[in-house]
């Protein structure tokens, strides 16, 4: 007769972190693909971007913060900065068996690629 504790010992690491369910593994897959569309976006039109951008603007509608263009190189490293740091924590979630604290650890990777994709094509508009 096998024990809960003895077949937690045989599962195998995929098991073990994803069980049965495809959500995580497809969140996780939706996160790393979001941070290289994030820098493919970037990179195919940052040669074509001026020298000089406004990064913000003042109450009048004037630019007030105005950077290199190499600045929009940090919203796709906060994307995948929020995509690694969340996808270790959720996997360290999940190993623990807390699947829902993991999916939204791996959900709010994605909210803020979404948020950084916006951000990035609307100063590049």
């Amino acid at each position: 007769v096998a024990t809960p504790a003895l077949e937690r010992m045989r599962s195998t690491g995929w098991q073990r972190l994803f069980g049965q369910e495809q959500l995580g593994p497809i969140l996780l897959a939706c996160g790393l693909v979001g941070t290289l569309l994030l820098f493919g976006i970037l990179m195919v039109r940052f040669p074509n971007l001026p020298d000089a951008m406004a990064f913000h603007y003042n109450s009048q509608g004037l630019p007030d913060v105005v950077r290199e263009k190499t600045a929009l190189f940090l919203l796709p490293g906060i994307g995948l900065m929020a995509w690694l740091i969340n996808g270790v924590w959720g996997l360290w979630m999940a190993f623990r068996e807390q699947r829902t604290g993991a999916y939204m650890l791996w959900g709010g990777a994605l909210i803020v690629q979404i948020c950084s994709y916006m951000a990035l094509t609307s100063l590049m508009d």
